[in-house]
This record gives structure tokens, sequence and C-alpha cells, in this order.
């Protein structure tokens, strides 16, 4: 099996900032409401570089 793509930096950055959020919001941190707006902010960046990244690496 060759799947790389749990290996990336860019992945593990966008799972260690979910994951920070939701200790956050755990801890009593965050509203629910900032809870979902960070998500939101981390998977919107987190596609956006993905999409960059095939149009730069687009032959």
């Amino acid at each position: 099996m060759n799947d790389r793509r749990y290996l990336s930096r860019k992945f593990w950055l966008a799972a260690c900032g979910w994951v920070a959020g939701v200790a956050f919001f755990a801890c009593g941190f965050m509203t629910a409401d900032q809870w979902m707006t960070q998500s939101a902010f981390v998977l919107g960046l987190y596609l956006a570089a993905n999409v960059g990244q095939k149009a730069v690496d687009k032959p």
C-alpha cells in the first residue's frame, strides 16, 4: 500500500489545529460558535492549500 496522504505537513498542521480547537472547546476556553468558526477556518485553509498545490504542480 502506497498511500502517502497522511504524511504531508499540511495534513498534520491542519489536524493539530483542529485538535487544538477541540481541546480548547473541551476545556471551556471556546464557545461552540467559536469552535465551529475555527474548524471551518482550518478546513478552508487546508482545502485551499491542496487546490493551490495541485494548480502549481500541474504540468
